[in-house]
């Protein structure tokens, strides 16, 4: 009786570890466990529309940039040029993105690109005459 005893132990006890092997290769399969996110940089600098002078740090020019895929922006903040005309946003998930240039509250320049597995200089001409 002490063997049979032990037979069904060690039957149980495989039994929960079969279980617990398809439970965690099922999950696996189907996409239930996922892998941490790459995250990238966008950068850049911003140009009047001569394509040569920098648009430089000023309360009046915001960059901003809208995920499309989510349809959100990726920092509600956004943020400014600095004294380069130069602009940056890190930890940026990979998306569709719009990066849009404001300038006094007018939409200035637009790039659009597809951030996939690398960072992004996206570079950006004024689209009309700004006085610098």
């Amino acid at each position: 009786m002490n063997i049979n005893l032990k037979k069904e132990r060690l039957i149980l006890a495989l039994m929960i570890l079969v279980i617990i092997y398809l439970l965690f290769f099922s999950s696996v399969a189907f996409g239930q466990v996922s892998l941490p996110q790459q995250k990238y940089n966008v950068s850049g600098t911003v140009f009047y529309s001569d394509g040569k002078t920098p648009l430089v740090d000023n309360s009046s020019t915001h960059v901003d940039l809208f995920n499309a895929d989510i349809g959100d922006y990726f920092d509600w903040d956004g943020t400014h040029t600095d004294s380069n005309g130069y602009y940056s946003f890190t930890n940026v998930p990979p998306g569709t993105y719009s990066l849009d240039v404001s300038y006094s509250g007018d939409i200035v320049g637009t790039e659009i690109f597809t951030l996939t597995n690398s960072n992004i200089v996206a570079d950006v001409t004024t689209q009309r005459m700004l006085t610098n």
